[in-house]
Protein backbone atom coordinates (compact mmCIF):
# COMPACT_ATOMS: atom_id res chain seq x y z
CA UNK A 1 0.00 0.00 0.00
CA UNK A 2 0.46 3.81 -0.38
CA UNK A 3 -0.40 6.76 0.97
CA UNK A 4 0.03 9.88 -1.57
CA UNK A 5 0.56 13.29 0.38
CA UNK A 6 -2.37 14.27 0.03
CA UNK A 7 -3.48 11.05 2.08
CA UNK A 8 -4.66 8.93 -0.52
CA UNK A 9 -4.98 5.21 0.18
CA UNK A 10 -3.56 3.02 -2.88
CA UNK A 11 -3.94 -0.72 -1.88
CA UNK A 12 -2.03 -3.41 -4.57
CA UNK A 13 -3.25 -7.03 -4.16
CA UNK A 14 0.25 -10.11 -5.05
CA UNK A 15 -3.27 -12.12 -5.89
CA UNK A 16 -6.53 -11.87 -7.64
CA UNK A 17 -9.46 -10.94 -5.02
CA UNK A 18 -12.67 -12.45 -5.53
CA UNK A 19 -15.90 -10.92 -4.39
CA UNK A 20 -16.64 -10.94 -0.87
CA UNK A 21 -13.32 -12.56 -0.22
CA UNK A 22 -11.64 -11.56 3.38
CA UNK A 23 -8.77 -9.29 3.18
CA UNK A 24 -5.78 -8.88 5.63
CA UNK A 25 -2.86 -6.98 6.06
CA UNK A 26 -0.07 -6.42 8.21
CA UNK A 27 0.57 -2.92 10.18
CA UNK A 28 4.44 -3.55 10.57
CA UNK A 29 7.03 -4.40 8.12
CA UNK A 30 7.44 -7.76 7.12
CA UNK A 31 10.74 -7.33 7.89
CA UNK A 32 10.79 -6.36 11.93
CA UNK A 33 11.55 -8.56 14.35
CA UNK A 34 9.12 -9.92 16.61
CA UNK A 35 9.98 -7.26 19.31
CA UNK A 36 9.92 -4.26 17.30
CA UNK A 37 6.71 -5.42 15.49
CA UNK A 38 4.62 -5.78 18.70
CA UNK A 39 6.19 -2.32 20.28
CA UNK A 40 4.90 -0.79 17.14
CA UNK A 41 1.62 -2.30 17.21
CA UNK A 42 1.26 -1.53 21.02
CA UNK A 43 2.27 2.05 20.05
CA UNK A 44 0.37 2.29 17.54
CA UNK A 45 -2.65 0.14 16.83
CA UNK A 46 -3.39 -0.48 21.03
CA UNK A 47 -2.78 -4.45 21.17
CA UNK A 48 0.12 -6.82 21.71
CA UNK A 49 -0.17 -8.99 18.66
CA UNK A 50 -0.16 -12.97 19.88
CA UNK A 51 -0.27 -14.87 15.90
CA UNK A 52 2.22 -17.90 15.45
CA UNK A 53 5.02 -16.13 14.19
CA UNK A 54 4.75 -13.26 17.35
CA UNK A 55 4.46 -16.04 19.76
CA UNK A 56 7.46 -18.79 18.35
CA UNK A 57 10.76 -17.66 19.02
CA UNK A 58 12.36 -19.02 15.61
CA UNK A 59 9.31 -16.58 14.03
CA UNK A 60 8.10 -20.13 11.98
CA UNK A 61 11.22 -21.02 11.67
CA UNK A 62 13.15 -17.74 9.84
CA UNK A 63 14.92 -17.10 12.91
CA UNK A 64 14.59 -13.13 11.82
CA UNK A 65 15.17 -12.08 15.42
CA UNK A 66 17.93 -14.68 16.17
CA UNK A 67 21.48 -13.07 17.65
CA UNK A 68 24.38 -14.90 17.40
CA UNK A 69 25.76 -16.40 20.95
CA UNK A 70 28.76 -14.05 21.62
CA UNK A 71 29.65 -17.25 23.77
CA UNK A 72 30.26 -20.40 21.77
CA UNK A 73 30.50 -20.08 18.01
CA UNK A 74 27.42 -22.24 16.57
CA UNK A 75 24.57 -20.74 18.91
CA UNK A 76 21.91 -18.60 18.23
CA UNK A 77 20.53 -16.37 21.12
CA UNK A 78 16.56 -16.29 20.98
CA UNK A 79 14.04 -15.10 23.11
CA UNK A 80 12.91 -17.84 25.40
CA UNK A 81 9.26 -16.58 25.66
CA UNK A 82 8.71 -14.01 22.69
CA UNK A 83 5.33 -12.92 24.20
CA UNK A 84 7.05 -11.62 27.56
CA UNK A 85 9.48 -8.70 26.48
CA UNK A 86 10.93 -9.51 29.65
CA UNK A 87 11.60 -12.47 28.85
CA UNK A 88 15.68 -13.87 28.99
CA UNK A 89 17.19 -14.87 25.85
CA UNK A 90 18.62 -18.33 25.52
CA UNK A 91 21.40 -20.04 23.37
CA UNK A 92 20.29 -23.00 21.17
CA UNK A 93 23.54 -24.45 21.42
CA UNK A 94 24.96 -23.56 24.85
CA UNK A 95 22.34 -22.46 26.81
CA UNK A 96 23.70 -19.23 28.07
CA UNK A 97 21.17 -16.54 28.72
CA UNK A 98 21.26 -12.55 27.88
CA UNK A 99 19.19 -10.18 28.94
CA UNK A 100 16.12 -8.64 26.85
CA UNK A 101 17.18 -5.66 27.49
CA UNK A 102 20.92 -6.29 26.17
CA UNK A 103 19.42 -7.85 23.18
CA UNK A 104 17.14 -5.43 22.33
CA UNK A 105 20.17 -3.07 22.77
CA UNK A 106 22.16 -4.99 19.88
CA UNK A 107 18.83 -4.61 17.43
CA UNK A 108 18.04 -1.15 18.35
CA UNK A 109 21.73 -0.49 17.20
CA UNK A 110 21.67 -2.79 14.51
CA UNK A 111 18.21 -1.31 13.10
CA UNK A 112 19.88 2.21 13.43
CA UNK A 113 22.80 1.35 11.42
CA UNK A 114 20.57 -0.32 8.58
CA UNK A 115 18.44 1.98 8.62
CA UNK A 116 21.46 4.86 7.88
CA UNK A 117 22.88 2.41 5.28
CA UNK A 118 19.56 2.43 3.48
CA UNK A 119 19.20 6.28 3.58
CA UNK A 120 22.68 7.18 2.18
CA UNK A 121 25.00 4.34 1.07
CA UNK A 122 25.18 2.19 -2.25
CA UNK A 123 23.88 -1.60 -3.32
CA UNK A 124 27.27 -2.42 -2.64
CA UNK A 125 27.51 -0.69 0.99
CA UNK A 126 24.48 -2.76 1.42
CA UNK A 127 25.23 -5.88 0.49
CA UNK A 128 28.71 -5.47 2.41
CA UNK A 129 26.98 -4.67 5.51
CA UNK A 130 24.58 -7.59 5.52
CA UNK A 131 27.38 -9.86 5.01
CA UNK A 132 29.08 -8.25 8.20
CA UNK A 133 26.38 -8.53 10.02
CA UNK A 134 25.46 -12.02 9.36
CA UNK A 135 28.58 -13.36 9.89
CA UNK A 136 28.86 -11.32 13.74
CA UNK A 137 25.67 -10.42 15.19
CA UNK A 138 22.65 -11.52 13.51
CA UNK A 139 21.53 -15.51 12.26
CA UNK A 140 22.42 -15.47 8.18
Amino acid sequence: YTVSSSYQLTLKAAVDIREGEHLSTVYTHMIWGTAARRDHLKSTRYFMCTCRRCADPTELGTNFSALRCQRCPLGFMMSAAPLDQLADWICTSCNSTTTADEANEITLHLGEEVEQTLATASAFDIEKLIERVSATVVHP
